[in-house]
C-alpha cells in the first residue's frame, strides 16, 4: 500500500508541475490517460501464480460460494479480537477520502486556480 499511496502523490505533483511549466488542462489529462493506459496494458505481465490445491471438497465449496466471499470480512470481525480496533482506520480514512473529494477539490481548488469549473 505504501507504494500505491507514494505513486498518487507523485502523479499529483507531476499535475502541480505540469500546470506551473505551463501546459493546459488538456494535456495533463492526455498525460494522464497515457499513464492510465500504460499501466493498464502492463497488467498484462503480471504474473499469476497457481493456487494451492487442497484435497478437502468441502472446504472448497465453501470458499467458492458467493455468500460466503461476501460475509468473509464480518466473519473476520467476529473470530478474531483484534480486528475491531481496525474499524477506526478503516472509517477515518473513508472519511478522509470524502472530505478530500468534496470539501478541497470543491472549495480549495477553485479558490486557488480562479477557476469556477
Amino acid at each position: 500500500a505504501f507504494l500505491y499511496l507514494i505513486l498518487e502523490v507523485i502523479i499529483r505533483s507531476l499535475s502541480t508541475a505540469l500546470v506551473v511549466a505551463g501546459f493546459d488542462w488538456r494535456a495533463i489529462f492526455g498525460i494522464y490517460t497515457v499513464i492510465a493506459c500504460a499501466t493498464t496494458f502492463g497488467m498484462m505481465f503480471i504474473i499469476d501464480y497457481p493456487k494451492e490445491e487442497d484435497n478437502d471438497d468441502e472446504s472448497s465449496d465453501m470458499y467458492s460460494s458467493c455468500w460466503n466471499k461476501a460475509t468473509v470480512v464480518l466473519r473476520l470481525l467476529q473470530m478474531d479480537p483484534k480486528m475491531k480496533y481496525m474499524i477506526g482506520i478503516n472509517a477515518l480514512f473513508g472519511f478522509a477520502g470524502a472530505f478530500l473529494n468534496s470539501y478541497v477539490n470543491g472549495e480549495v481548488v477553485v479558490n486557488v486556480l480562479h477557476d469556477d469549473d
